[in-house]
């Protein structure tokens, strides 16, 4: 009976194994994970999307890039992975996912084989799908700049397999850290995307999104009304910490909002939300806010 050597995980946790490369191979230390490629909305954002969606679907220009390949990066939150899923639920394309931390091994020369069987793996299970390098700073990037000839010989095996990749083939890595990655790798990226602004629409989409699937109703404005309070704070990752705060403490989704981003009632007041506006968020009635009011509190 065939040994399976590495197998695929969706994020349901329903297993789908691979294509295997040689039995005698196991790689533990590099799983691919298949990601839900679903849109987040209807409304595509085509200002991010719009292009790169013409692209991926050309055959013949991603056969001239010799495979394309997108470096992706920004400050933590931004969206980046959510860029990727919604990108791959745009094109059709099955999208898999392997951390760039897993193939790290403290053995001498281990990493190198690890990532010749990454994309021997790549070429042979996943062709004609959308590859998410994920971490990809923990892999080639360097933080205390002490090199040595094991990082040079990594860098080396890994910029010479995506060089060999098919031409077909789309291969998407994230970073927080670009700082961190050799720049001969980063000069073998066809498409080098920055992400470091928030969208509130696409936050707020977000939020009703999330929200419907916990059956709760989310006042779009006062969200973004919220939201614009404490926009440097922000990120697209807080709204599963918003959705929790809602269901332990039986808050509304603007209540939690409010509380995760710390806003007082004073806060509340002080930029001129409305009586109404207030009561949703604090759940303190609108009668007690007004005797409130009227007390001088």
């Amino acid at each position: 009976m065939r040994k399976e050597s590495i197998y695929i995980k969706d994020l349901l946790g329903h297993i789908a194994y691979a294509k295997v490369l040689k039995e005698a191979d196991e790689i533990d230390t590099t799983k691919f994970q298949f990601l839900k490629s679903e849109l987040l909305s209807e409304e595509l954002p085509k200002q991010r999307l719009g292009r790169l969606v013409e692209i991926i679907n050309n055959d013949h220009v991603v056969y001239k890039f010799n495979g394309l390949k997108i470096f992706i990066y920004g400050k933590p939150g931004t969206g980046k992975t959510s860029l990727v899923q919604t990108l791959a639920a745009a094109t059709k394309k099955h999208l898999y996912s392997v951390s760039a931390s897993n193939i790290i091994s403290s053995r001498l020369g281990e990493t190198q084989k690890n990532i010749d069987k990454l994309f021997e793996e790549i070429k042979e299970a996943h062709y004609g799908s959308i590859i998410l390098v994920d971490e990809f700073d923990s892999l080639l990037g360097s933080r205390d700049r002490e090199i040595n000839d094991e990082y040079y010989r990594m860098i080396g095996t890994f910029n010479k397999n995506l060089d060999k990749l098919p031409k077909g083939s789309i291969v998407i890595a994230i970073s927080n850290k670009p700082s961190f990655i050799d720049d001969s790798t980063l000069r073998r990226f066809n498409l080098k995307i920055e992400m470091n602004e928030i969208s509130l629409d696409d936050l707020v989409k977000t939020f009703v999104c999330r929200a419907k699937d916990f059956n709760f109703e989310v006042d779009e404005n006062l969200i973004n009304k919220i939201a614009q309070l404490k926009y440097d704070d922000l990120n697209y990752s807080l709204v599963e910490n918003v959705i929790s705060i809602a269901l332990l403490e039986e808050k509304s989704i603007e209540g939690a909002f409010a509380k995760f981003l710390n806003l007082s009632l004073d806060d509340l007041k002080n930029k001129k939300f409305t009586l109404r506006e207030i009561e949703k968020v604090s759940g303190i009635s609108r009668s007690t806010l007004q005797r409130k009011r009227k007390d001088g509190e």
